[in-house]
């Protein structure tokens, strides 16, 4: 499953992706740096743009 999440850092808001992998026993996080942008409303759009490509099987969905 993935999210993507915007971070605000010190340059300005970073989108990060965040991905839940299942395993045998136990599933895992990870989370890898994306494009950083200078405007929070330019990083949503982005956003929006990431999960529009995302196949569904892999959407982030809460229960």
């Amino acid at each position: 499953m993935t999210e993507y999440q915007i971070i605000k850092e010190l340059d300005g808001f970073r989108i990060w992706e965040h991905k839940r992998v299942a395993g045998w026993a136990m599933g895992f996080d990870y989370m890898q740096p994306l494009d950083l942008y200078d405007d929070y409303s330019k990083a949503a759009l982005a956003r929006v743009e990431l999960y529009r490509k995302l196949p569904l099987s892999e959407m982030w969905m809460e229960e």
